[in-house]
């Protein structure tokens, strides 16, 4: 299947890339550029259209892995034909004098048409890739100025025409159209990386493709993408990774896809995005970071999806989102909802799973209010900072269970919501019901141990016999028990028949700070306090 790649064409010479225009028409093969024709499907062969400048080099290097023997490159400017073994890289520098005037371009480089095919007759590409640095380029990041390129290589499972591989980035930044005349992959990664010229892809076969990892991450002129045979794809992480002139994508299937980590990211051009079948995916991780005109999502089903971090970091358009499905899988939220600065409400998200919310609402200035969030899984101080001061319009923020420090100075909470913040908070100073001894290790059954975490600091008061009130020890192994009640142990030598009374309290990381909330002069503090909380600013 012919596969013709339109592109934005560069109008002006710079060093090292083309300039563009902004143009919304179908790209145009420049008249001036020498002709290439496409090989047939069943040929072994890859035929490119490469300039060359006016100046001291003109690197270029390929790969080519053979079926048997060698491979044969002619470089298209007069040249013997070289036959590198297959499986090393080949090189060139060409030399601008050494091509004909009749190439010229009105753009102010020549140009040569370079072939590839193999060399013993009958034998058949398993691997051809233009992401080879020349080694006379000591940076990894180097550019190479194909313009025009076209493969059949029925055979082959690896191909590779953008310039990523083993670290090095090889920019493709010149080019502007590709035909993939046919292939045997089914991984298809960064097979466009950096192709900063393209604008249009056409179709070509993917029905045995499972991986499209970074396909066309970089291709920073990329405005559509037809609908590809995505059926058997698995993997579409940083599929579209910093495609900034992309503004639609189709229906693709993705049924079978686990992973879309990066899928959109820094697609800055991006309205919105169809309703995707997400059923089968894990993470979402910086799915539509940084895409700043993304401004509705649709409502995707996310029940398997565990790891949401950063997913809609950076969309300073979008207003709201939907319900997703956060009940049973979802335990990182971290930078979820980060710098969505025109965001104003967010519905009630199920996060009794959620281990970590760290910047989950960090620089939300028009958020007004959160509603009931279940924190009580959060296992640290830092998996529990929401990063909500400042939040100046924040008028609600009722989170249950939260049972680590949370600062809420700077928002805009009245006495009510102060006061309901405060009873949300779990309680940090649970009564003792009884302890036990053994072999050094003191065991406290407390009524409330939903609040304890191992490694914590906890003293314990009140207790007869007094031998186990200790000062500042680490909660060991914590256990939870009926209802709300549970054990935790600390190593001490302490001994004795348990009696009556007690106080387990909890002292480390347990201040609520809500200096400058208007309600501060009306709110009743004693709420948090008297569970154990210090409350600043109040």
């Amino acid at each position: 299947m012919t596969v013709l790649k339109a592109s934005r064409a560069p109008v002006a010479l710079a060093l090292g890339k083309p300039t563009f225009t902004s143009s919304e028409n179908q790209w145009t093969r420049p008249s001036d550029w020498l002709a290439l024709t496409p090989p047939g499907s069943t040929e072994q062969k890859f035929v490119g259209l490469i300039a060359v400048l006016n100046q001291g080099s003109n690197y270029v290097a390929l790969t080519a892995t053979v079926s048997t023997g060698t491979y044969t490159v002619d470089w298209g400017d007069g040249s013997s034909p070289v036959t590198p073994v297959s499986g090393v890289a080949t090189e060139y520098n060409y030399a601008y004098s050494s091509l004909s005037a009749s190439t010229d371009t009105t753009r102010g480089y020549r140009q040569a048409i370079v072939t590839v095919t193999p060399t013993t007759p009958g034998a058949t590409f398993s691997v051809f890739s233009l992401a080879s640095r020349h080694s006379a380029r000591s940076s990894t990041s180097t550019t190479v100025t194909w313009l025009d390129v076209a493969l059949s290589a029925p055979n082959a499972t690896t191909i590779r025409i953008g310039g990523y591989n083993a670290g090095d980035i090889v920019g493709l930044n010149w080019l502007e159209q590709a035909t993939i005349v046919s292939h045997n992959c089914t991984n298809l990664n960064y097979l466009f990386y950096g192709c900063r010229a393209l604008e249009f892809v056409p179709l070509f076969d993917t029905a045995a493709v499972t991986d499209m990892s970074s396909i066309f991450a970089g291709c920073t002129s990329l405005q559509t993408v037809p609908l590809f045979n995505t059926a058997a794809v698995t993997d579409m992480p940083n599929m579209f990774d910093a495609c900034g002139s992309l503004r639609a994508v189709p229906l693709f299937n993705t049924a079978a896809v686990t992973n879309m980590s990066i899928m959109f990211s820094s697609c800055t051009s991006l309205i919105s995005v169809p309703l995707f079948n997400m059923v089968s995916v894990t993470t979402t991780t910086s799915m539509f970071n940084g895409c700043t005109s993304l401004q509705t999502v649709p409502l995707f089903n996310t029940a398997a999806v565990g790891d949401f971090s950063s997913m809609f970091s950076g969309c300073s358009s979008l207003r709201a989102i939907p319900l997703l499905d956060t009940a049973a899988n979802a335990g990182n939220m971290t930078n979820f909802l980060r710098r969505t600065v025109s965001l104003q409400t967010v519905p009630l998200i199920d996060t009794s799973s959620v281990g970590i919310v760290s910047g989950m609402f960090s620089t939300c200035p028009s958020l007004l209010e959160i509603p009931e969030l279940n924190l009580s899984k959060i296992n640290s101080a830092s998996n529990n900072n929401m990063s909500l001061t400042g939040s100046f319009t924040l008028g609600r923020a009722k989170l249950t269970g939260m049972r680590w420090t949370q600062s809420f100075s700077g928002c805009n909470m009245a006495a009510a919501q102060l006061d309901e913040m405060y009873t949300a908070l779990a309680t940090l100073n649970p009564n003792v019901t009884n302890v036990t001894n053994s072999g050094g290790t003191v065991t406290y059954t407390v009524d409330d141990i939903r609040a304890f975490d191992s490694s914590r600091t906890v003293t314990i008061t009140g207790v007869d016999p007094i031998a186990y009130n200790l000062v500042g020890v680490t909660v060991g192994t914590v256990t939870a028990g009926v209802g709300n009640a549970g054990t935790f142990n600390v190593i001490n030598a302490a001994v004795g028949t348990y009696v009556s009374g007690g106080v387990a309290s909890l002292t480390d990381n347990r201040t609520i700070t809500v200096t400058g909330n208007p309600g501060t002069t009306g709110d009743d503090p004693t709420i948090a306090t008297n569970k154990g909380w210090t409350v600043t600013g109040s």
